[in-house]
């Protein structure tokens, strides 16, 4: 599983990383780890299906994780089925109200929905005080921008900007800030110096609604090109 993860998130080998994936799975089918990875790599490759598919069996094998549904949440809102990854989510959260994943995901969907001011809520019940970790506070920033609460997402920017290294991907949360604001030059920016710093969220811009308004430029689709994608228009929902 080591070696799909490295072709997958660092060498950007598809073609490697999967037949790594298949070869982990086939010499131990239980590996649940494997399973979920490969799933996320699957989402990422605008496969959700299979995805979906995956993370059934983890279910299977780990009828009670918590973290199972989370991932099948995310997998559900990278496919815009919102309303099923809403759910996912709020039950998740139910069973272990611990996982602050699950208030993320929650405002996602609500973003996607145009509920700005209720997911600028769940966003904010995620972010940890003490750490005022980035990866939060790009997708909280973009909420306010969305919400016409521009000078608080510039200043949300500001931050994730004077504290980088508090979170493995500022360049990617400064992107998602950027892109509520409008500023697509900055956007695309901020994801080039992600993709050359290999940031692990950067692996799923792809499918990020968050980056719709981005796809048809020719410097973003150039961006997906690198990562071996196709560009496409935005992904309909079903």
């Amino acid at each position: 599983a080591a070696v799909a993860l490295i072709r997958f998130a660092y060498d950007w080998d598809w073609p490697a990383a999967e037949r790594a994936f298949r070869r982990a799975i086939e010499l131990n089918p239980s590996a649940v780890r494997t399973r979920v990875w490969y799933a996320i790599a699957l989402s990422t490759r605008r496969r959700p299906d299979e995805a979906i598919a995956q993370l059934g069996e983890v279910r299977r094998l780990d009828p009670l994780s918590v973290s199972a549904g989370n991932d099948l949440a995310m997998v559900l809102y990278y496919a815009r089925r919102y309303d099923e990854a809403m759910a996912h989510a709020t039950r998740a959260l139910q069973a272990n109200p611990t996982l602050t994943v699950g208030h993320v995901l929650r405002g996602e969907c609500l973003v996607a929905r145009g509920d700005y001011e209720a997911a600028i809520g769940e966003f904010r019940k995620a972010v940890d005080p003490s750490a005022r970790i980035s990866l939060v506070l790009g997708r909280l920033g973009r909420a306010l921008a969305l919400a016409g609460r521009r000078e608080e997402a510039r200043a949300l920017l500001a931050q994730i900007e004077a504290a980088p290294l508090q979170s493995g991907t500022p360049n990617t949360e400064m992107a998602f800030v950027r892109a509520g604001l409008g500023d697509k030059n900055g956007a695309v920016a901020s994801l080039e110096r992600a993709l050359a710093a290999r940031e692990g969220e950067a692996l799923f811009i792809g499918v990020a609604p968050a980056f719709d308004g981005l796809r048809g430029d020719a410097r973003f689709d150039a961006l997906l090109r690198r990562m071996g994608l196709e560009p496409r228009g935005t992904p309909p929902r079903p």
